[in-house]
């Protein structure tokens, strides 16, 4: 994904042009630059660093160009996280500061330089908010992208098996320590037994072991904080009665992983529905009708993600024009 921006981006920086307008009044000519903004301070999260760190870079940072150094975006960036990429031969020396550490050595004061001009800012919602204020304080510009709790959304017509297999990729993938991932899986009624079934089996058969291993299908959690964290959830998940469907436990063996879990016939007021564990555990709720489906998958304080499971295009077209997200992802193959 990563070497595939990069070819992106880097082909990207030949159509950055800017636009003559037509405006209707004689002797006059109108026309946009596109320019760069400045300084950008990018403070990427823990998670996926290098990926997320270099998508923040490379749009915006110098690149090599026709045998000679050309803007991709023209900015000057700071990195809040990445280490020992300073030196990457594409990169105009003197351009870009490379730090690693956390929001409190760096952060803070990244977001509140005067010479920051514009600010990335990719984590937790509460901390975005602070980095916000101290943006619009500064009458900087600013781009957040916080938490989620997407909604998987799983039709009656959509092929089950493609489904179940984009719900595993979707939550259990990172051991689901994704802002985008699937945790909310909504399935129609009428085939909610068939998906739960088909989805428990493959969860079961998830290998946990180090990331490294070609076996391994589900890796450990970032911290022994994160551990807990996701531990006092399949307490919360008791407390409200849930019904426990697979998992819900930390595996016994050296490391901090859990089980892939899901609950089944989860209500969207539950806590385990509405708050971001950032763990592997999915919950599965029924709906009756599309009407349904948008309004349990849009009753979320998010709305970063979600994802349309449906062969029926025209359906796809229509929810996914319905649904407040600022990614969906659909499947159709067919009107």
């Amino acid at each position: 994904m990563l070497v595939n921006a990069c070819h992106y981006f880097a082909g990207l920086a030949e159509t950055l042009h800017g636009a003559t307008l037509a405006t209707g009044l004689a002797n006059f000519t109108t026309y946009t630059l596109r320019e760069p903004i400045g300084v950008v301070a990018a403070i990427t999260p823990w998670k996926l660093a290098a990926v997320t760190a270099r998508l923040e870079t490379v749009p915006r940072a110098r690149g090599r160009q026709h045998r000679r150094r050309q803007a991709l975006g023209g900015n000057s960036h700071i990195d809040a996280v990445a280490r020992a990429i300073g030196r990457a031969g594409g990169l105009s020396a003197g351009r870009r500061e490379c730090r690693d550490g956390p929001w409190h050595a760096y952060g803070r004061g990244a977001h509140r330089a005067s010479g920051v001009d514009r600010i990335a800012f990719t984590g937790s919602t509460a901390t975005g908010k602070v980095v916000a204020r101290a943006a619009l304080e500064r009458n900087a510009r600013v781009s957040l992208e916080l938490g989620g709790k997407s909604p998987n959304i799983v039709f009656a017509d959509a092929s089950l098996t493609r489904a179940v297999d984009g719900i595993i990729a979707g939550i259990f993938a990172a051991s689901g320590q994704t802002c985008v991932a699937g945790s909310r899986v909504l399935v129609q009624a009428s085939v909610y037994d068939e998906v739960a079934a088909l989805l428990v089996a493959r969860a079961r058969k998830l290998s946990a072991g180090d990331p490294l291993d070609p076996a391994t299908t589900l890796g450990p959690l970032a911290s022994r904080a994160q551990l807990e964290k996701v531990l006092g959830y399949f307490e919360i998940a008791h407390t409200e009665r849930l019904e426990l469907l697979t998992g819900g436990r930390r595996l016994d063996r050296p490391g901090l992983f859990v089980e892939p879990t899901v609950f089944g016939n989860v209500a969207n007021g539950c806590r385990v529905a509405r708050e971001e564990i950032f763990g592997p555990v999915a919950c599965l709720l029924r709906f009756a009708d599309e009407d349904e489906a948008v309004a349990i998958a849009n009753d979320t304080a998010y709305g970063l993600a979600a994802g349309v499971w449906t062969e029926n295009l025209r359906r796809a077209h229509r929810i996914v024009g319905r649904l407040r997200a600022g990614t969906v992802w659909s499947t159709a193959t067919a009107y």
